[in-house]
């Protein structure tokens, strides 16, 4: 296990950033999650218990295809209710646990044994503890900077308590 690191990165979101890192229509892969659900659609046209479900799939698909803004709404309002993201926040990660510190006097930390969350996923390590709000790390930046092994060493460490939480 790596011991004695620590990083720490600085971020102020717009609602555009935002909406690309959590919705789940992003961008890089709206094209293929469209497609997938619009065929899974099309499959449950053909059992009589499944007709409505793959009926609304299409209706998702469509909506998805013509007019993708209503499909970021939630990840939108999420940005939007969340008055914390208007601030600069730093966020931090450490041999010892996780935090995140906002300009507006906001901070908010844990330790790995309350480690419950990580996700990588389009360019962002998400992590989050009990009580916290989510930390994004930019993947590449950590990478660059030589502590993404030491990470993902404590997220697994700490992640295989739990099953539901398999990184």
């Amino acid at each position: 296990m790596t011991e004695n690191f620590n990083y720490s990165y600085s971020h102020k979101w717009s609602e555009k950033e935002y909406v690309e890192a959590r919705s789940i229509f992003a961008k890089d892969n709206r094209v293929l999650r469209v497609v997938l659900i619009g065929i899974i659609g099309i499959l449950f046209l053909f059992c009589q218990y499944t007709l409505i479900l793959g009926i609304l799939m299409l209706v998702l698909t469509i909506i998805a295809l013509y007019k993708p803004s209503l499909i970021v709404y939630g990840a939108r309002q999420e940005f939007r209710s969340y008055l914390l993201l208007r601030y600069t926040l730093t966020y931090r990660v450490s041999d010892s646990g996780l935090s995140v510190e906002g300009e507006n006097g906001f901070y908010a930390n844990c330790n790995w044994e309350n480690h419950t969350y990580c996700k990588e996923d389009r360019g962002w390590i998400i992590l989050t503890g009990t009580g916290m709000p989510l930390l994004f790390f930019p993947t590449t930046k950590v990478k660059q900077d030589g502590v993404y092994d030491s990470i993902m060493e404590y997220v697994k460490k700490y992640s295989n308590r739990d099953e539901r939480n398999k990184f």
